[in-house]
């Protein structure tokens, strides 16, 4: 028994030396196998905002076992997110794995939404007036003159050749009318613009006559009728307008202030209220003139009534339009429409408050109808956004003015000047965000 315990123990101990004698071995993990992830794409869009607006994040990510974001913008449960930024920010995505980590930047522009503002800042100059441009009408004996009062705008200093709007006033035919919407045409000249104001001179007794037979209409009896006054301011607003536009030659010829100052190149004419009917029909619409003069055109070369424009117009703007069944304005249905030959940039600027003498919906109406392509509208959603409003005189809501003011400089400088940024203003968010969604810019 003792010799077998024995033999036990020293085995034992044997065995506890040899085991004593020999180095530790540390087992390592296996190592990692996979590479590192790989991040394809990261990208914010749009990548450029307005304060208040949201952008998405993207990202295509693979071999990844935990994807993070800095700054933090809450669980990542797919591969995109969306976020609204107060500032500028740049995100960081980051993508693990046992390989280790790859990241990716991606940067999100945040600026303040703002009105534009035309890039060029004149002060108007004394306004030239006692110009009055004459033209001829009728055929063979029945020929007459027809005399249109201008006064011209223009900035002081301004050099080189200058963009020039064509106003037409609102209202009646008004032997006074270039001196109205004197705030329009100050605006404009601001912006580096000559601005020719016209006033639409009503006719006499026998002018109304004259009119009637150049058109193989019988005389009226009844030459106090509104329907009479109707019809020969129908006519005479577009005609007067192309007579002024035709005259711009000579102008600077017998103007020393406007001598090689226009820019035949840049030419735009607008109007508010009924001066919209003479910007639309100047430069495009047709109108149903009578019961046997139906789709008239103002442009149509071919008509002995008509005298041919001379120079090309760049843009139209119409503050406060009529639509359909208004001035002779129609809509038959099938395209069969006023405006279906408007290929001209066009702006449109109305409200729901904008009611006089036409219902907001009818100034509405001819927008979708012109045909697609640099058209745009701007409406204010506010009742105290009222007719007046769009001649920049409503003194009892004043707020409005710089959104209407704003938007038509844009429209101008953009489709007159060429201005890019300009135009690119008029497809933004800048003035719904700025009038807390009353306003609202539409492009078709």
């Amino acid at each position: 028994m003792t010799s077998k315990f024995t033999r036990r123990l020293l085995a034992l101990a044997f065995g506890l030396a040899a085991c004593g004698g020999e180095e530790s071995t540390t087992v390592e993990p296996p190592s990692c196998a996979i590479p590192s992830p790989a991040i394809s794409g990261f990208a914010a869009s749009p990548a450029a905002l307005l304060t208040g607006q949201n952008t998405t994040l993207s990202w295509t990510v693979s071999g990844a076992s935990q994807v993070a974001m800095t700054p933090s913008v809450g669980t990542l449960a797919s591969s995109s997110v969306v976020v609204t930024p107060t500032a500028s920010t740049t995100y960081q995505l980051s993508a693990t794995n046992c390989a280790g980590t790859t990241t990716a930047q991606a940067t999100v522009t945040v600026t303040s939404p703002a009105l534009y503002t035309s890039p060029d800042q004149f002060t108007p100059a004394t306004p030239i007036d006692g110009i009055n441009i004459a033209a001829q009408y009728g055929v063979g004996g029945n020929t007459y003159t027809r005399t249109t009062p201008i006064l011209v705008r223009h900035p002081q200093g301004a050099t080189g050749r200058r963009p020039l709007i064509l106003w037409s006033h609102g209202g009646g035919m008004l032997p006074d009318g270039k001196y109205h919407n004197d705030e329009w045409g100050n605006l404009f000249v601001r912006a580096g613009y000559i601005v020719i104001h016209m006033s639409h001179v009503p006719r006499t007794g026998p002018e109304f006559s004259l009119l009637f037979t150049e058109f193989g209409l019988a005389p009226p009896t009844d030459t106090v009728a509104s329907e009479i006054f109707e019809f020969a301011a129908n006519i005479d607003r577009p005609r007067d307008a192309i007579a002024v536009l035709n005259a711009l030659a000579s102008l600077e010829q017998t103007n020393p202030q406007l001598a090689g100052r226009i820019d035949f190149d840049r030419i735009a004419i607008g109007g508010w209220s009924r001066g919209s009917y003479t910007a639309r029909t100047t430069a495009c619409a047709k109108i149903n003139l009578a019961p046997t003069i139906l789709r008239y055109s103002f442009r149509d070369v071919t008509k002995v009534t008509n005298t041919p424009l001379r120079v090309q117009l760049k843009a139209v703007l119409a503050n406060s339009p009529q639509g359909p069944g208004r001035l002779s304005f129609y809509d038959n249905g099938g395209g069969d429409h006023s405006w279906n030959e408007c290929t001209l940039p066009d702006l449109t600027q109305t409200a729901s408050g904008d009611a006089t003498d036409t219902p907001p919906a009818n100034r509405v109406a001819p927008f979708p109808l012109l045909p697609p392509g640099n058209k745009h509208m701007m409406f204010i959603n506010d009742v105290s956004a009222t007719h007046e409003s769009f001649g920049l005189v409503n003194t009892t809501s004043p707020q409005f003015d710089p959104w209407i003011a704003s938007t038509a400089l844009a429209f101008f400088d953009g489709y007159v000047k060429g201005l890019a940024p300009a135009r690119s203003y008029l497809t933004t968010a800048n003035l719904q965000l700025i009038s807390t969604g009353k306003a609202t810019l539409t492009t078709r």
